[in-house]
């Protein structure tokens, strides 16, 4: 078994659209991906408009399952919006994380993980 990795690249017509798209779906995401299996989810803006979603899942059948039943209607409420959507995936081949380095010293306002990660 290999880990599943998929990439979103999301472009909005505007800030506006993108920072509502945001504040409405991450927390949503957030919890209903985390339940269905979800191991890791990173997401920044690329500039003002494009966001990229990183989502690391222990399987493709998990994530394809969490797809269908639960992104993929999201994504489509997305593209009616105008936003054009792109994915990328794949089985990932190579997983490092530095051991030294301790994350919770870096928690932010949205914290980046929400529970220490001990390897």
């Amino acid at each position: 078994m290999s880990f599943y990795c998929r990439v979103f690249r999301t472009t909005f017509l505007n800030d506006f659209q993108r920072e509502s798209a945001e504040s409405f779906l991450s927390p949503k995401v957030a919890a209903e991906d985390y339940k269905r299996g979800l191991i890791s989810r990173i997401t920044f803006n690329t500039s003002q408009n494009p966001r990229v979603e990183i989502y690391l899942w222990p399987d493709r059948e998990t994530a394809d399952k969490t797809w269908r039943e639960f992104g993929e209607p999201l994504s489509h409420k997305v593209r009616e919006t105008g936003a054009r959507m792109e994915r990328f995936e794949g089985y990932v081949d190579n997983f490092d994380v530095n051991p030294h380095f301790y994350y919770l010293k870096y928690k932010q306002e949205r914290p980046i993980l929400r529970f220490p990660l001990v390897l």
